[in-house]
């Protein structure tokens, strides 16, 4: 996943399908989902996470929840194992 800093919103959101495809259980906020879950040396913007989320969201392919916290917390729906093909 080399060259995500280059990348567009559309690469990021395939990384992160990608990611829910290997670990379909994985639930997590915005930054965290950046600072864990992307290579460090890929240096992805918590902006073009955000926008990749919400391009998932849209679809329905992933899930927001509202934590007790009050932060937003990221996991995969039901029924979305596939890698998608659109994006920006």
């Amino acid at each position: 996943m080399q060259g995500l800093a280059r990348c567009s919103t559309n690469q990021v959101v395939r990384a992160l399908a990608r990611y829910w495809r290997d670990n379909p259980f994985a639930c997590d906020t915005a930054e965290g989902i950046r600072q864990w879950w992307l290579a460090p040396a890929d240096d992805v913007s918590i902006e073009q996470v955000n926008l990749a989320l919400a391009w998932l969201c849209e679809r329905g392919m992933v899930e927001r929840l509202l934590a007790a916290d009050g932060r937003a917390r990221f996991r995969r729906a039901n029924g979305h194992a596939r890698t998608p093909r659109g994006g920006d």
